[in-house]
């Protein structure tokens, strides 16, 4: 399994220092501040290096509850979005690795914000594919008609992602019916 809760302490510590630096940069003149809001539900704030973001905060919560989504980015272009709960709990993860030219090669997800990617995308010169965590490994997910799969020991197996976990389905794509490996 893939574990990731140093991330959480690093990107804590990467907004602190974010903080005091715009505070120290800001009587240059070189950051502006964005604010909307459209209706009731949906607030958006974000930072800007001169035309290009480098944070951004959209509240999304419906009835009053807070639910706040928090974008990173380097050189104009995401690298990180955190999903809080209005317990200001992580609810989800998703990093995007970038080439020098800024273009996505590979994004890691974390839907449940446990601190374990579960999906990532592989992005290549290739149409980009998708990729799933079984225990202590990445998989490439295939569709047949409508079901996920996955490929293990040369026979295609249904895949399904209940609760924060993926699990693996007999041939037949019984839900339920796991195989002995769960994530």
């Amino acid at each position: 399994m893939i574990r990731f809760r140093r991330l959480y302490i690093l990107l804590a510590a990467l907004v602190l220092i974010l903080i005091v630096g715009l505070t120290l940069l800001r009587c240059f003149g070189r950051f502006r501040v964005v604010r909307s809001e459209k209706g009731r539900n949906e607030k958006f704030l974000a930072i800007y290096d001169r035309k290009q973001p480098i944070w951004s905060e959209w509240d999304f919560g419906q009835d009053g509850r807070q639910e706040l989504a928090y974008s990173f980015f380097f050189n104009g272009k995401d690298v990180l979005l955190l999903a809080i709960d209005q317990n200001q709990r992580v609810k989800g993860c998703t990093v995007t690795c970038r080439d020098d030219s800024g273009k996505p090669r590979i994004m890691y997800e974390d839907h449940t914000g446990s601190g374990e990617f579960t999906d990532r995308i592989i992005y290549g010169n290739a149409k980009p594919y998708y990729e799933i965590c079984l225990p202590g490994t990445w998989i490439k997910l295939e569709k047949r008609g409508s079901l996920p799969g996955v490929m293990l020991d040369g026979q295609w197996h249904a895949v399904q992602y209940t609760n924060g976990a993926w699990t693996v389905c007999d041939n037949a794509g019984a839900q339920g019916s796991v195989v002995g490996i769960t994530h």
